[in-house]
């Protein structure tokens, strides 16, 4: 019988060959491509944060008969989920609240006006920053279509934003 040696010295030691330098190198070509990729163009650096003044308009629906008169040009809106400020109301326009439906005869949609119910769309003016992908204001983001639960003096109404303007 043969005895075998075991070499200890070579065992369970990782060395660095030719190959292993070459796949280093191509994964680190791989990562600096995507970067390069997908890196934001156009020379803005990613904290440029201007400060703008917004001009949105929030439409709050199915509001009790009458809470809409309560709502005044000047009124401070304030966010009643997080409580931070949202803006200055600039104009207020009150219509009667409508559900769309259906006409399953002639298969028109139909706006049926709700009694007791208005939509009061507001214009509302704030200072807010814009990071490029954002726009917030007292750590609130504005998004057209974004849901907002809002209070004024005397008043509070669920709506939703339906257009941003900024300067």
């Amino acid at each position: 019988m043969s005895k075998k040696k075991k070499n200890t010295k070579t065992q369970g030691r990782w060395r660095l060959n030719p190959l292993d330098v070459v796949i280093i190198l191509v994964a680190l070509a791989a990562a600096f491509a995507f970067l390069q990729l997908t890196a934001p163009s156009g020379g803005t650096p990613l904290s440029s944060n201007k400060s703008v003044t917004l001009r949105y308009t929030l439409e709050l629906v199915s509001l009790p008969e009458g809470v809409a008169e309560l709502i005044h040009v000047g009124d401070e809106l304030v966010d009643k989920v997080e409580k931070h400020e949202i803006g200055k109301v600039t104009a207020v326009t009150v219509t009667p609240y409508g559900i769309s439906s259906k006409n399953t005869l002639t298969g028109e949609y139909i706006i049926t006006e709700m009694p007791g119910r208005e939509t009061a769309t507001l214009t509302i003016e704030a200072r807010a920053t814009d990071t490029g992908s954002s726009i917030e204001a007292n750590g609130f983001a504005f998004r057209v279509g974004g849901g907002v639960s809002v209070t004024g003096p005397g008043w509070s109404g669920i709506g939703y934003i339906i257009g941003i303007e900024r300067d």
